[in-house]
């Protein structure tokens, strides 16, 4: 090595290191707003149901156990777990529909209720929606949280804005899958955080969604308005709009930036980075994004060798209690109209090749199975090109590779809307 070599060798990282470095840039946002989007069933026990319940998760780090002290409630109190900023801690309705109910929840996270505000429940009319996805008005009692929490955050105290709704009803529903029926009770924890990114050549409002005051794990998002329309609709996440926070990239105005978000939705912030490549459009209308596969057997498979069919792409998990409901509605479906041109892609994840192998097996699932596996704690690959976050997840492709339905959960529509295409052909 010549002399000059040598010198370069030793000047290079000092070089390296004196180069100018992306900025990053920093927005604000607004303060949350609760989405009425965002409901989920909740699971109301007797206390000591509840409290047997919790030993199945001892020593979970996430979970604040309840305090074997008095609660102070009723016995007609009912209890679950609800998500407060990153930890699960225990609910409370109390009271009875002559009475009135109460809500009272462990918002300061020590594993007591004795110590918090009760919140009262205002009977009111609530448009419940049912397993068939429609919605009926229904007599509720409603409490609405709306506080602020102190937590350490970064070695310093932090104020965070903590909003939830819970609904209750007289109503009692067996979930699916589930032995025995409960009271049908509600819960939301979703809000949004909105503000306006300033980059070379325009502004972009955008917004943040988050569960129960966080607002950077994998599944929360952050929606752009790329088209200038002044929407940011932040439940369609098949939009060319919408960015799960795990994709971590976006490109805006002919650049591409990396983008992260405050944990508690506070700002979100962009660096400048090397050009990525266009996300796919996955909205209807637009060529489903190919791929390759390989089934159980160890067979390759392509997408686009499937030309011609209505194919579906089932994105599923041994460990879906809805995935399990709706397999025999799958497997009847495929027995009736795979003759006429339908086809299944089972692109399976989170279970073992035991487990995917007996589940379709107990439900006679011929179609082609694919495990897409996680990798570092993310989703496979074909999980992140559809940009899926749970299960169950449909998609399903006409015989031109045409996306007809995208980002469905409801087995039936998808079935119905296939066997309409199929009849339909020439």
């Amino acid at each position: 090595m010549s002399r000059a070599s040598a010198l370069l060798l030793l000047v290079l990282p000092l070089l390296l290191s004196l180069a100018p470095r992306p900025q990053a840039t920093t927005f604000p946002t607004e303060t949350p707003r609760l989405l009425e989007d965002g409901y989920g069933p909740m699971e109301l026990l007797p206390e000591k149901e509840f409290r047997e319940s919790l030993k199945e998760r001892a020593g979970d780090p996430e979970l604040v156990p309840l305090a074997s002290e008095p609660t102070g409630l009723s016995p007609k109190a009912l209890f679950d777990l609800t998500l407060v900023l990153d930890q699960e801690v225990t609910l409370a309705v109390d009271g009875d529909a002559e009475q009135g109910y109460r809500l009272i929840a462990d918002l300061n996270a020590d594993g007591r209720l004795s110590d918090e505000p009760i919140w009262p429940m205002k009977k009111g009319v609530f448009d419940l929606p049912l397993p068939s996805g429609a919605k009926e008005a229904k007599d509720a009692s409603i409490a609405e949280i709306d506080t602020r929490l102190k937590r350490i955050h970064a070695g310093k105290e932090v104020e965070i804005p903590f909003l939830m709704k819970v609904v209750l009803t007289e109503d009692a529903i067996r979930p699916p899958g589930g032995e025995a029926s409960r009271r049908y009770a509600l819960s939301t924890l979703s809000t949004l955080r909105t503000g306006v990114l300033s980059i070379p050549g325009r502004s972009v409002p955008f917004a943040i969604r988050g569960e129960g005051g966080i607002y950077d794990y994998g599944h929360d998002c952050v929606v752009f308005d790329l088209d200038g329309d002044g929407k940011l609709d932040a439940t369609k996440r098949t939009s060319m709009e919408f960015f799960w926070v795990w994709e971590k990239t976006v490109n805006l105005g002919g650049r591409s930036y990396a983008f992260s978000v405050d944990r508690f939705g506070r700002s979100l912030t962009l660096t400048p980075a090397k050009k990525s490549p266009e996300r796919a459009d996955l909205e209807p209308g637009h060529p489903a994004p190919d791929f390759t596969f390989r089934d159980l057997a160890g067979k390759k498979h392509r997408l686009g060798d499937y030309r011609g069919k209505v194919v579906l792409l089932d994105f599923w998990g041994t460990w879906c209690p809805a995935c399990v409901v709706h397999a025999g509605d799958l497997a009847r479906a495929y027995e009736e109209l795979q003759p006429q041109g339908f086809e299944i892609i089972g692109i399976e994840a989170g279970g073992t090749a035991k487990e995917v192998e007996e589940f379709i097996s107990r439900y006679n699932l011929t179609w082609p199975q694919t495990i897409d596996p996680v990798e570092s704690s993310q989703d496979g690959p074909l999980r992140r090109l559809y940009r899926v976050l749970g299960a169950p997840d449909y998609f399903l492709i006409g015989p031109k590779g045409e996306i007809l339905l995208a980002g469905e959960i409801r087995p039936a529509v998808v079935i119905r809307e296939a066997r309409a295409r199929l009849s339909a052909r020439p």
